[in-house]
């Protein structure tokens, strides 16, 4: 009977325990959730969980999560619309992941260890920008209808991916930048808002077309990469200093 028992545990490590963002994941993508997902996981030490596209009609399938208090780390695709509300119960989170999903509001800030967000946007997570410990967010489809107001004092690294921002100037309190990505951003032109970045050490911008002032990077006393391939009209003849690597 054990033997049978392992055998089954040892069938759901190979089918659902994955590596993922140098973690392992208990990770159940586009099939059904096993019944014993729980159990196997917390019997590898498994304490991060995806959930990609779950095979199932119950509307309220996200009901689950109330068994997986223990995760730090979670990351859930859904196209299907189901409530994620159950996700404010995983207070131990340290990174989350929210992709692919309308459903779900969320404010951070139930999470008090959060350091890690990665979140597509909507109207309903303006709340997803105030937090006091986050240090990394990432932002898909940054397009927001309203004046946002920010409140994340440690953030340390910014990823926007298809915004249409025209300048950083609105996350100026985050004075400890250190590393930011723009991409997708055709209508952002004011890098002079960098200056409100002191330690900014990073900067990565690509495809966005109208940028042009960029002897401004200069100004940047941190700052040691440029990644600028794409960036826009980068003059030919423009000249950095020596201490910055430019990638062109």
């Amino acid at each position: 009977m054990r033997r049978g028992v392992e055998r089954c545990y040892a069938s759901l490590v190979t089918d659902f325990i994955r590596d993922f963002d140098g973690r392992q994941y208990f990770s159940v993508w586009r099939r059904e959730y096993p019944a014993a997902a729980v159990e196997t996981a917390l019997r590898y030490g498994i304490n991060a969980l995806e959930l990609a596209h779950v095979t199932t009609e119950n509307r309220n399938f996200y009901d689950v999560l109330s068994d997986w208090k223990f995760v730090e780390h979670f990351r859930v695709l859904d196209f299907e619309k189901r409530p994620l509300d159950k996700v404010h119960e995983l207070t131990r989170l340290r990174t989350l992941y929210l992709e692919d999903n309308c459903a779900c509001a969320c404010d951070p800030r139930v999470f008090p260890h959060l350091v890690k967000l990665i979140v597509e946007w909507y109207e309903s997570r303006y709340l997803c920008l105030s937090h006091p410990a986050l240090q990394n967010l990432c932002i898909y489809e940054f397009k927001p209808k309203e004046p946002i107001s920010i409140d994340l004092p440690q953030l340390e690294k910014l990823s926007v991916f298809g915004t249409n921002i025209v300048s950083l100037a609105a996350w100026d309190g985050c004075s400890n930048l250190k590393r930011i990505r723009i991409t997708r951003a055709r209508k952002f032109t004011d890098l002079a808002s960098l200056r409100n970045f002191p330690q900014l050490e990073d900067v990565w911008l690509q495809e966005t077309p109208l940028v042009t002032e960029f002897e401004i990077l200069n100004e940047l006393p941190n700052l040691k990469i440029a990644r600028l391939a794409e960036a826009g009209r980068l003059p030919q003849d423009a000249t950095f200093r020596p201490d910055i690597q430019v990638y062109r």
